[in-house]
């Protein structure tokens, strides 16, 4: 048995026992003594939580505790707070149409291009260490909107009554929503003034389907850099299969694809088919089912923010009902609704960006045995967002439960 002390939010502090599959916490705040059980996921949101304490400890601030308005007293005696960057954070998830909602969003004039879409400040320690100027910079454009002053934006008007007061950007960075330090960084790198401000939004889908699909995004980078590299042979005529496969498979994206046994066995315009399929890849440990475990981390981040700035919504919705659905965000982010000229005969289409453009299959006995898995945490976030009604009122359009695929076993998906 090991016990870790740290903070498990910010007006509360944790102690955690550890067995070797599961642990048990009391959490003690101001008001309360509660225990509660979780599995190991729960015990990495710990661990991290920890690790984050530490090193806010090593770096000179203190995470200090919340006084009775609410505001983070430690947090407050920090001098290097950043000043502007992004107003609206795409937190996730993965595969779940956050590329296509950035690319939409793009196209409304409220919006300012980021210098890249994702810019993993928050969630990777070596883009952290380098600082809010290397962060800040990301959100600096020549766009012509970008750079109007205040009277200019309110001519074209950019904006009205209660949003913001210049145009806005936008960080979509999907995998802040499942790394553990990513909130808690946000948190710490804001005054509370403009933590207030922010606004998050997080699309989902059914778990499964968004694990074979970045099973499918993996597949399609892996097979790319194949064909670069054959391409590559081709033209130099080396012909060099082993130095192929050790370069290949050495992606990252390659991994649990078996492409170091199958790649020397590579057909050109066929490369998918050599790599792992989706029952091997699972099987392989390729899958890591805490990623889709959507109730555990929204958890985690209303800890640090609260109900009323995220703005939850299920894919399917999005897609079935885009145009109601961009309205209400559009509300949500008190911003003008889509120009009539951005639209599709009066509806607004979302933009298929980033599919995987690849042909593989899906063992439906691997399906079944992986529903089961998820039903838990599916049923806890369908309450939640039924019995979740944030202050800004209903501006989230319903949110129906994740359809299951019905599959007999030995039928391919």
């Amino acid at each position: 048995m090991r016990i870790f002390i740290t903070n498990f939010s910010p007006d509360e502090v944790l102690l955690s026992y550890a067995f070797p599959s599961s642990c048990w916490y009391l959490v003690v705040s101001s008001s309360s003594l509660r225990w509660f059980h979780g599995d190991m996921l729960h015990m990495n949101l710990i661990l991290y939580e920890l690790f984050f304490i530490i090193s806010i400890l090593l770096g000179g601030a203190f995470a200090g505790l919340k006084d009775n308005d609410g505001l983070e007293t430690g947090f407050e005696k920090n001098k290097h707070f950043m000043r502007g960057g992004p107003h609206v954070f795409i937190i996730g998830a993965q595969k779940c149409g956050t590329t296509s909602l950035y690319h939409l969003l793009m196209n409304h004039p409220s919006f300012c291009p980021s210098v890249y879409k994702e810019i993993h400040y928050f969630d990777r320690t070596e883009n952290w260490r380098k600082g809010a100027g290397y962060y800040l910079a990301h959100f600096k454009t020549s766009s012509a909107k970008c750079t109007l002053d205040k009277s200019e934006t309110k001519k074209m008007n950019i904006t009205t009554a209660g949003s913001y007061a210049k145009p806005i950007y936008l960080d979509a960075t999907p995998d802040y929503f499942t790394n553990l330090l990513a909130p808690a960084r946000i948190f710490q790198s804001f005054p509370a003034k403009e933590r207030a401000k922010k606004k998050f939004i997080l699309i989902v889908r059914e778990p499964v389907s968004r694990e074979f699909s970045w099973y499918n995004h993996r597949v399609r980078l892996c097979t790319n850099a194949m064909r670069e590299e054959l391409r590559r042979q081709r033209k130099s005529r080396s012909g060099d299969i082993a130095a192929m496969t050790n370069k290949v498979c050495a992606d990252k994206h390659c991994k649990y694809l078996k492409c170091q046994e199958n790649a020397p066995n590579v057909i050109s315009k066929k490369e998918e088919i050599v790599l792992a399929n989706f029952t091997e890849y699972y099987q392989s440990g390729g899958l890591v089912p805490s990623k889709s475990q959507y109730m555990t981390h929204l958890n985690h981040w209303l800890k640090y923010f609260p109900r009323n700035q995220f703005f939850i919504i299920n894919l399917s919705t999005l897609l079935t009902n885009t145009t109601d659905s961009v309205h209400r965000l559009t509300r949500f982010l008190g911003i003008p609704s889509f120009p009539t000229d951005k639209m599709n005969n009066g509806k607004i289409v979302l933009p298929h960006e980033n599919s995987a453009r690849v042909f593989t299959t899906f063992d439906c006995a691997v399906r079944n045995e992986l529903y089961p898995f998820y039903a838990q945490e599916n049923t806890a976030l369908l309450e939640f967002m039924r019995k979740s009604v944030p202050s800004n009122g209903t501006l989230e359009p319903p949110f129906p439960a994740f359809e299951i695929q019905p599959c007999r076993p030995g039928q391919l998906y």
